[in-house]
């Protein structure tokens, strides 16, 4: 019986920061011209990266909280089609991310993508990463009435086919349901304490991207920490234990 993958996708697999670090600076740059009463410093290399799996809305009021909830909106709105049209040339995942899920393909796992994004950046990196050749859906929490990862994923546990039916990506929601519903286990994949959280929450095992964009100590005490991509596999198979596939 094939075991449940659940992939954080910014920090995990997608190298975020070559398409994110320059929409955030360029939109950031705008509502300074724009707001010139409401100063702000230019946000470092180490803020930015901060950011990287946060909620948009969530983002913004720790960045801007002195604008406008609909300028804040709106920003978001602006870095999101800033991205999209940057990931046509500079999007990119990390060295063997498409290698390693490869051999979790291979072996038989449900594999889902959770992230804390919108559902016109999932259908975005879907089509142009063809995520469909490992994937079986992407979950955008945006879409949910309650967007926290952790109650997204206790949904996808629990009440798959509601779940799957608000995903922005699920080719075949009654086959991925099925799986979900008679999995072996589950292993979430993240690099953020969100999706560490997450994964505790719902008594699911962990296996932390220290590659990501995680802070020193935001990982401490994780079981299982992966340094790079190339290391998912072995560590799934650490993970699901005598039932590894």
């Amino acid at each position: 019986m094939s075991a449940l993958l659940i992939f954080d996708y910014d920090g995990t697999v997608h190298d975020t920061m070559a398409i994110y670090r320059p929409a955030v600076l360029e939109t950031a740059a705008e509502l300074g011209k724009k707001y010139p009463e409401l100063p702000a410093p230019v946000p470092d290399e180490a803020r930015i990266r901060g950011w990287i799996g946060m909620r948009t809305e969530e983002m913004w009021l720790d960045f801007r909280p002195d604008l406008p909830a609909c300028v804040r909106q709106k920003a978001g709105e602006r870095v999101g089609r800033l991205m999209e049209t940057l990931m046509e040339t500079e999007g990119r995942w990390y060295s063997g991310a498409a290698e390693s899920l490869e051999k979790l393909r291979a072996a038989g796992h449900t594999m889902i993508v959770l992230s804390s994004c919108t559902r016109a950046y999932a259908l975005a990196h879907w089509t142009r990463f063809g995520m469909g050749r490992w994937f079986d859906a992407f979950l955008a929490c945006d879409d949910y009435p309650e967007p926290g990862k952790g109650q997204v994923l206790k949904l996808l546990l629990n009440s798959p086919g509601y779940a799957l039916a608000r995903a922005a990506v699920c080719p075949d929601a009654e086959r991925t349901g099925r799986a979900v519903g008679g999995r072996s286990s589950a292993v979430m994949l993240g690099d953020r304490g969100y999706d560490a959280a997450a994964a505790e929450e719902n008594g699911i095992s962990f296996i932390a991207c220290a590659y990501g964009f995680s802070s020193v100590r935001e990982l401490e005490g994780a079981a299982f920490t992966a340094q790079s991509p190339d290391e998912l596999y072995e560590l799934v198979n650490l993970a699901l234990g005598p039932e590894r596939g």
